[in-house]
């Protein structure tokens, strides 16, 4: 899933029905990456795994 959330093109409903799962579960699998990773959204989500963007 976490490879879904970082390409950014995915809305949770979507994320959800690519991968079976009902939609309060994804909801549930961000919090808790959101969480793990210490920030709030998928956009810094993303930026703590690929690192930060170049000018």
């Amino acid at each position: 899933m976490l490879h879904l959330l970082i390409q950014g093109k995915r809305s949770n409903h979507t994320i959800a029905k690519e991968l079976h799962l009902a939609l309060p579960t994804v909801k549930q699998y961000c919090s808790r990456l959101y969480a793990k990773f210490g920030v709030s959204n998928r956009t810094e989500l993303a930026v703590r795994i690929l690192g930060k963007p170049r000018p």
